[in-house]
């Protein structure tokens, strides 16, 4: 059987704010993307953890622990579409 051909093409909306203490500093990122098609968001807390959900939905690959958590999509819709 033929595996089915990846999306060539994604589309999501990016968020990004700051989290500050009561003087107003910084003190983290935080990070959201949403699919403009179905309004689902996920949520990471840090830069890294976006990246790494961004690199496994676009390349397919698994880069660190805890991976389909961060998913953007359902296992069975991963390599199907974006």
């Amino acid at each position: 059987m033929t595996p089915p051909k990846r999306a060539q093409y994604c589309s999501y909306l990016l968020h990004c704010w700051a989290e500050t203490d009561a003087s107003g500093e910084v003190i983290l990122w935080r990070f959201s993307l949403e699919d403009p098609h179905t309004g689902q968001r996920h949520g990471f807390a840090s830069l890294t953890e976006l990246v790494i959900a961004l690199q496994d939905e676009l390349m397919g690959e698994k880069q660190g622990v805890g991976v389909e958590e961060r998913s953007l999509l359902p296992t069975n819709e991963r390599r199907t579409q974006c």
